[in-house]
């Protein structure tokens, strides 16, 4: 985890929440950490991956695994949800290896206010209120935050891996899933070396022409998802390393500097210098932030949960 951040995890769980005061808080990422971020009042920009969002009160946005920063606050207080995805291994075998996103904000551009998203939201605020009352810290508040935590987990892995941004109508059996997951896992291990779709075909038994047919119908196509796997590998190495272009080029599996520059621009609408320089001009400064009490938002809290009441059961 590369982060300045102060996580207050709850004990037994793995689940940490953070409320402050916010005006800006300096570049960071995180490995097998998501975060979600709520904003509760005032508004903030957030930076992250190749997307730049103004969160408004009651929008909230997840980061997976990328670089992000927030600056630019007015008036606004946050909070901050984080779940150590390594709990869910079991479960999910394929979970560090998942591409989510998560834009509940007007400014996405796709869909923003589904069922899916009310309901995360709804969970978000419950969360908020459970841990802001004056209940004891026993065995059955920790049981109660497990609990939600599987259901925030479950909820983001059946409904916002990166399949369903691209293809929000998408209708997909099980099955197929499991094969697209277990497909991208393989991807992700192997994303380095020089590998081809017929290589994809061979590990799962399957022809090339299926594979390259079900993965254009899923998700992007092979040569799409896997340029993509490299650039966001990528971004960790601009963001943490001096390694200089060339390098990590070579390191991400790029068959040369200039399909990687290529690439990286067509995700990213920067180059990988533009990206580097934007993100690391941050990084020195120091946040401006005031972590609060989780009881100094139970008013805040209770005014919203009125319209979001309204929202996902009358509307």
């Amino acid at each position: 985890m590369f982060s300045g951040e102060k996580i207050s995890w709850i004990e037994g769980t793995p689940m940490g929440v953070t409320v402050r005061k916010v005006e800006f808080v300096a570049p960071h990422m995180h490995e097998d950490l998501i975060e979600i971020i709520l904003c509760l009042s005032g508004t903030i920009r957030i930076s992250y991956c190749f997307e730049e969002f103004r969160l408004q009160p009651g929008e909230f946005i997840l980061v997976d695994k990328d670089a992000h920063y927030l600056y630019e606050g007015e008036n606004c207080i946050c909070a901050t949800f984080y779940i150590d995805e390594r709990y869910f291994e079991k479960k999910y075998p394929y979970a560090r290896s998942l591409l989510l996103v998560c834009e509940g904000t007007k400014e996405s551009r796709v869909p923003c206010n589904t069922y899916h998203h009310k309901y995360l939201k709804g969970m978000l605020l419950a969360v908020l209120l459970y841990i802001s009352g004056d209940g004891e810290r026993d065995a059955d508040y920790r049981k109660n935050i497990l609990h939600v935590s599987e259901k925030i987990v479950e909820t983001l892995f059946n409904y916002f891996d990166i399949i369903f941004w691209y293809n929000p109508g998408l209708n997909i059996k099980p099955e197929a899933l499991e094969r697209y997951r277990k497909m991208n896992h393989y991807l992700q291990e192997h994303y380095s070396e020089r590998i081809t779709i017929e290589d994809l075909a061979g590990e799962f038994g399957l022809s090339k022409a299926y594979v390259s047919e079900f993965l254009s119908d899923v998700t992007l196509g092979f040569r799409r998802i896997l340029g993509y796997i490299r650039v966001s590998n990528a971004e960790k190495l601009l963001f943490k390393t001096k390694m200089n272009m060339a390098n990590i080029s070579a390191a991400c599996g790029f068959s040369d500097p200039k399909y990687y520059y290529n690439t990286f621009r067509a995700w990213y609408k920067c180059t990988p210098y533009q990206f580097r320089r934007k993100y690391l001009s941050e990084m020195g400064v120091g946040n401006r932030e005031e972590i609060l009490a989780f009881s100094d938002v139970r008013d805040t809290l209770g005014e919203m949960m009125e319209p979001y009441f309204t929202d996902m059961f009358i509307k």
